[in-house]
Protein backbone atom coordinates (compact mmCIF):
# COMPACT_ATOMS: atom_id res chain seq x y z
CA UNK A 1 0.00 0.00 0.00
CA UNK A 2 1.59 3.45 -0.46
CA UNK A 3 1.77 6.40 1.57
CA UNK A 4 0.50 9.97 0.68
CA UNK A 5 4.13 10.87 0.81
CA UNK A 6 4.97 8.34 -1.71
CA UNK A 7 1.84 9.12 -4.28
CA UNK A 8 2.92 13.33 -4.19
CA UNK A 9 6.77 12.27 -5.07
CA UNK A 10 5.51 9.89 -8.11
CA UNK A 11 2.94 12.44 -8.84
CA UNK A 12 5.78 14.86 -9.02
CA UNK A 13 8.55 13.08 -10.92
CA UNK A 14 5.76 12.24 -13.30
CA UNK A 15 4.69 16.05 -13.89
CA UNK A 16 8.72 16.98 -14.22
CA UNK A 17 9.40 14.13 -16.73
CA UNK A 18 6.32 14.90 -18.85
CA UNK A 19 7.08 18.61 -18.44
CA UNK A 20 10.90 18.41 -19.63
CA UNK A 21 9.23 16.10 -22.70
CA UNK A 22 7.52 19.08 -24.06
CA UNK A 23 10.11 21.33 -23.28
CA UNK A 24 12.39 19.46 -25.18
CA UNK A 25 10.23 20.26 -28.15
CA UNK A 26 11.53 23.98 -28.23
CA UNK A 27 13.62 25.25 -30.33
CA UNK A 28 13.75 28.75 -29.09
CA UNK A 29 17.69 29.97 -28.91
CA UNK A 30 18.88 32.07 -26.36
CA UNK A 31 20.54 35.35 -26.60
CA UNK A 32 23.75 34.08 -24.85
CA UNK A 33 23.96 31.56 -27.03
CA UNK A 34 27.16 30.81 -28.34
CA UNK A 35 26.15 28.61 -31.91
CA UNK A 36 27.64 30.97 -33.75
CA UNK A 37 27.82 34.82 -34.73
CA UNK A 38 24.48 36.23 -36.17
CA UNK A 39 24.99 39.47 -38.62
CA UNK A 40 24.34 42.74 -37.64
CA UNK A 41 22.68 45.79 -38.97
CA UNK A 42 25.96 47.90 -38.57
CA UNK A 43 29.54 48.55 -39.59
CA UNK A 44 31.84 49.14 -36.56
CA UNK A 45 34.20 51.82 -36.61
CA UNK A 46 37.93 51.52 -36.89
CA UNK A 47 39.39 50.81 -33.55
CA UNK A 48 41.49 54.17 -32.43
CA UNK A 49 43.45 51.82 -29.57
CA UNK A 50 44.11 48.65 -28.29
CA UNK A 51 40.84 48.22 -25.82
CA UNK A 52 38.70 49.34 -28.66
CA UNK A 53 40.16 46.52 -30.63
CA UNK A 54 39.64 44.15 -27.86
CA UNK A 55 35.93 45.35 -28.07
CA UNK A 56 35.56 45.23 -31.13
CA UNK A 57 36.93 41.21 -31.70
CA UNK A 58 34.51 40.16 -28.58
CA UNK A 59 31.96 41.99 -30.05
CA UNK A 60 32.32 40.54 -33.74
CA UNK A 61 32.53 37.03 -32.43
CA UNK A 62 28.87 37.15 -31.42
CA UNK A 63 27.44 39.86 -34.02
CA UNK A 64 29.53 40.10 -37.38
CA UNK A 65 29.54 43.97 -38.96
CA UNK A 66 27.64 44.54 -41.87
CA UNK A 67 29.40 44.35 -45.41
CA UNK A 68 27.10 46.94 -46.82
CA UNK A 69 28.79 49.83 -47.42
CA UNK A 70 25.35 52.30 -46.33
CA UNK A 71 24.97 50.65 -43.04
CA UNK A 72 24.96 52.53 -39.62
CA UNK A 73 28.15 52.46 -37.93
CA UNK A 74 28.59 51.57 -34.63
CA UNK A 75 31.70 53.79 -32.98
CA UNK A 76 32.68 53.14 -29.19
CA UNK A 77 34.46 55.49 -26.92
CA UNK A 78 35.95 53.55 -23.99
CA UNK A 79 37.35 55.10 -20.58
CA UNK A 80 38.92 53.06 -17.87
CA UNK A 81 39.76 53.70 -14.46
CA UNK A 82 41.74 51.57 -11.67
CA UNK A 83 41.12 51.68 -7.98
CA UNK A 84 42.60 50.03 -4.72
CA UNK A 85 39.44 47.92 -3.42
CA UNK A 86 38.97 48.42 0.55
CA UNK A 87 40.81 50.32 3.13
CA UNK A 88 43.31 48.55 5.51
CA UNK A 89 45.93 49.37 8.03
CA UNK A 90 47.62 45.69 7.47
CA UNK A 91 50.71 45.68 5.52
CA UNK A 92 50.54 43.12 2.89
CA UNK A 93 52.43 42.84 -0.69
CA UNK A 94 48.91 41.57 -1.75
CA UNK A 95 46.81 44.61 -3.12
CA UNK A 96 43.02 44.03 -4.22
CA UNK A 97 42.45 46.84 -7.43
CA UNK A 98 38.83 46.83 -9.19
CA UNK A 99 38.86 48.13 -13.23
CA UNK A 100 35.94 50.26 -14.28
CA UNK A 101 35.56 50.55 -17.89
CA UNK A 102 32.56 52.66 -19.02
CA UNK A 103 31.37 52.22 -23.27
CA UNK A 104 29.75 55.31 -24.91
CA UNK A 105 28.81 54.07 -28.08
CA UNK A 106 26.94 55.43 -30.47
CA UNK A 107 25.17 54.32 -33.62
CA UNK A 108 25.26 56.96 -37.03
CA UNK A 109 23.80 57.24 -40.21
CA UNK A 110 25.12 59.78 -42.35
CA UNK A 111 24.94 62.71 -40.03
CA UNK A 112 22.12 61.75 -37.66
CA UNK A 113 22.44 59.77 -34.58
CA UNK A 114 20.36 56.82 -34.39
CA UNK A 115 21.32 55.76 -31.21
CA UNK A 116 23.60 56.66 -28.39
CA UNK A 117 24.13 55.10 -24.63
CA UNK A 118 26.68 54.53 -22.06
CA UNK A 119 27.42 50.64 -20.30
CA UNK A 120 29.74 50.45 -17.30
CA UNK A 121 31.36 47.23 -15.88
CA UNK A 122 33.90 46.11 -13.29
CA UNK A 123 36.82 43.54 -13.46
CA UNK A 124 38.99 42.78 -10.25
CA UNK A 125 42.37 41.47 -10.03
CA UNK A 126 45.31 41.61 -7.31
CA UNK A 127 48.87 42.84 -7.32
CA UNK A 128 51.70 40.98 -5.67
CA UNK A 129 54.18 43.94 -4.96
CA UNK A 130 55.79 44.06 -8.27
CA UNK A 131 55.24 46.57 -11.35
CA UNK A 132 55.02 43.31 -13.75
CA UNK A 133 52.11 41.58 -11.55
CA UNK A 134 50.59 45.13 -11.32
CA UNK A 135 50.89 45.99 -14.82
CA UNK A 136 50.08 42.48 -15.99
CA UNK A 137 46.85 41.84 -13.64
CA UNK A 138 45.50 45.69 -14.87
CA UNK A 139 45.96 45.06 -18.70
CA UNK A 140 44.48 41.93 -18.14
CA UNK A 141 41.43 42.66 -16.14
CA UNK A 142 40.82 45.86 -18.45
CA UNK A 143 40.43 43.26 -20.98
CA UNK A 144 38.39 41.59 -19.57
CA UNK A 145 35.82 44.37 -18.56
CA UNK A 146 36.02 45.59 -22.16
CA UNK A 147 35.03 42.40 -23.15
CA UNK A 148 31.69 42.22 -20.62
CA UNK A 149 30.93 45.66 -22.07
CA UNK A 150 31.15 44.33 -25.47
CA UNK A 151 28.77 41.59 -24.76
CA UNK A 152 26.51 44.01 -22.71
CA UNK A 153 26.00 46.31 -25.59
CA UNK A 154 25.44 43.70 -28.00
CA UNK A 155 22.75 42.24 -25.70
CA UNK A 156 21.16 46.12 -25.74
CA UNK A 157 21.39 45.88 -29.91
CA UNK A 158 19.54 42.55 -29.87
CA UNK A 159 17.02 43.92 -27.64
CA UNK A 160 16.96 46.87 -29.64
CA UNK A 161 16.48 45.07 -32.77
CA UNK A 162 13.70 43.00 -31.14
CA UNK A 163 11.36 45.84 -30.54
CA UNK A 164 11.66 47.30 -33.89
CA UNK A 165 9.24 46.26 -36.31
Amino acid sequence: MWSPDIKRRFTALTLAIIGTALVAGCTLAPVHSTAGPQTGPYRYAAPDNRLEQVFFQALSSSLTPSADPLAPVLDVQLAVSTAEVGVSDIDSPVTDRQVTATAAFTITEGESVLRSDRRTTTAGYRTAGSSLSRDAGATSASENAVRALADSVRLALLADAARTP
